[in-house]
């Protein structure tokens, strides 16, 4: 007989405190533990409370083959969650998903931006490359849109004006600026299949006629508040014309550009815009995005016919490479 591969569910549970985007880690779990279980894989959840020699020594005590990384934070911090990857490093037991390394790195994405940059990767400009228009302001370590609402985006038109909007922000959202990219939004999904991470389907998210006149973007609303008129008039789309199969192979490549450049392994998801002149800007790169049936990444793994048994056993797999 066959022994079973024993995957330890690694994470540390949602404070009382945060958000929707943050609540979620609960939802994943399950979505996780159902899928490996589907799968053919043993599963044991091993949480972590604020103590470490605990946590250690319970993964040291079950020995699994792979671990499941789900830390999105660490002792409550969504910017300290490289942390708790670090802990896992320390176990010597493969993880899933991208590593220390390159997630404490793009933790803030002003650092991400300037990594792009150098590599000739197109990124919305930042203050130091001031010019009159439109403005979003971001936080530089939070993600899931968090900190982003309908009044994020500003019409500016002077560096005096930007640098008055930054200040309106407490200091602990560490909000920078960036140049609004007014058009379309898209997303590239990635998935190691064997070979690397790659590109399984992008879509585009579409913005009904009946949203409000503040900018189309994604804010928190419209990624977690179901019963906000955000939330329901924004909708996922495949669906493209023959004239967006240039853009999209574009995307496709450039996503592949940004994981090699990156060091990106296992799963990750890449955010572009588009403007009136068809030129693609990277806005965001997700290292490990979120496992939900709901989610953009499951969505995307459907639509290329990637069941989400297939799509974590391959996630599992990519994690002894």
């Amino acid at each position: 007989m066959v022994q079973k591969v024993t995957v330890a569910i690694c994470y540390e549970p949602p404070l009382v405190k945060h958000g929707a985007d943050l609540q979620d880690i609960l939802e994943q779990v399950n979505f996780v533990r159902q899928y490996l279980s589907t799968a053919g894989y043993l599963t044991r959840d091993i949480v972590y409370r604020d103590d470490p020699l605990s946590f250690l020594q319970e993964i040291n005590n079950l020995r699994p083959d792979v671990i499941w990384n789900l830390f999105e934070t660490f002792e409550g911090a969504e910017e300290k969650q490289n942390l708790g990857i670090a802990m896992l490093e320390l176990t010597g037991v493969p993880y899933t998903g991208n590593k220390l390394n390159p997630i404490t790195i793009c933790i803030d994405k002003r650092t991400v931006k300037a990594l792009l940059s150098l590599a000739d990767i197109p990124t919305p400009g930042t203050y130091s490359l001031f010019h009159p228009g439109k403005w979003i302001f971001k936080p530089g370590k939070l993600h899931g849109s968090v900190g982003i609402t309908e009044k994020s985006v500003a019409d500016i038109t002077s560096e005096e004006q930007l640098l008055s909007e930054l200040a309106k922000y407490p200091k602990e959202l560490e909000i920078f600026a960036e140049q609004y990219i007014d058009g379309r939004e898209f997303s590239a999904a990635m998935l190691d299949m064997g070979n690397g991470l790659k590109t399984v389907a992008v879509s585009e998210m579409l913005f009904s006629d009946s949203w409000s006149d503040s900018p189309k973007i994604l804010n928190f609303n419209s990624k977690w508040a179901k019963e906000s008129a955000e939330y329901k008039n924004s909708v996922r789309s495949f669906n493209f014309t023959p004239e967006d199969i240039p853009m999209l192979k574009n995307m496709r490549n450039m996503a592949e550009k940004i994981a090699a450049h990156l060091g990106l392994s296992g799963f990750a998801r890449i955010d572009f815009r588009v403007g009136a002149d068809n030129k693609i800007w990277v806005i965001d790169v997700n290292m490990n995005p979120c496992m939900g049936e709901d989610a953009g990444f499951i969505a995307a793994c459907k639509y290329a016919g990637i069941t989400p048994e297939q799509a974590v056993s391959n996630i599992v797999l990519a994690a002894y490479n």
